[in-house]
């Protein structure tokens, strides 16, 4: 595809004479290229919607699985024992989480300078988590349960699954290697803990490990 641009004959002092310029496109960066031709597969594209999901579940974990309220009310006074249990790491991947979508956003910004500001981002956000953030050392999850069923609370938010991954349900002995059900979507553990809750703290592990491994044959 060519641009004409008009320009005039000085020797004949005839009709201006057209010259032919080609119309070069906007190179891509190696990075466009390498994503461009590997998504146009439709594997890895399902790979990618897998990814996405455990990053998802990775990053929102105490929200999907947790059996601390996200929302409380007792005695008249509203409180998030949720909250007031996060860990440090809780707070880094919440940060990290909802950096990385803001700056996906910021098409002004090369990758580049992206991925600095997203260094100096996690870096600073995991100093002041390991600093500030401090959840009880001693934690009682079957206490909810046991103020349920004596009306204590008055209200009280839930995450989708109501067990967190160490919960044992010690005040449940019966509910130790149970079947999947409406309660316990892929049953519980020998100890009682539920399954799901389980798999969605462990695609942190996964995650990490996948990362990690893949940044070092990256590097190499």
């Amino acid at each position: 595809m060519t641009t004409a641009s008009i320009h005039p004959d000085p020797a004949s002092g005839g009709p201006p004479a057209r010259t032919g310029r080609p119309l070069l496109k906007p190179q891509r960066s190696l990075v466009r290229r390498v994503l461009g031709a590997t998504f146009v597969r439709w594997g890895a594209r399902v790979g990618l919607v897998w990814v996405l999901l455990m990053v998802f579940a990775a990053v929102l974990a105490p929200f999907l699985a947790d059996s601390h309220p996200i929302l409380m009310k007792m005695d008249g006074r509203w409180s998030s024992p949720l909250l007031e249990h996060l860990h440090p790491a809780d707070v880094v991947l919440l940060v990290a989480g909802l950096s990385a979508v803001v700056l996906l956003m910021g098409r002004r910004w090369s990758f580049a300078a992206r991925a600095r500001i997203f260094a100096i981002i996690l870096l600073a956000a995991s100093g002041l988590s390991w600093w500030l953030v401090h959840p009880p050392a001693v934690v009682v999850y079957q206490q909810y349960r046991q103020w349920q069923a004596q009306g204590k609370i008055q209200f009280a938010l839930y995450a989708p699954l109501p067990y967190s991954p160490d919960d044992r349900l010690r005040d449940q002995p019966d509910m130790r290697l149970v079947a999947p059900s409406l309660q316990h979507p892929l049953g519980t553990t020998l100890n009682g803990a539920d399954v799901l809750a389980n798999m969605v703290y462990g695609s942190r592990i996964a995650l990490s490990i996948g990362f990690i491994s893949t940044g070092i044959a990256v590097a190499i």
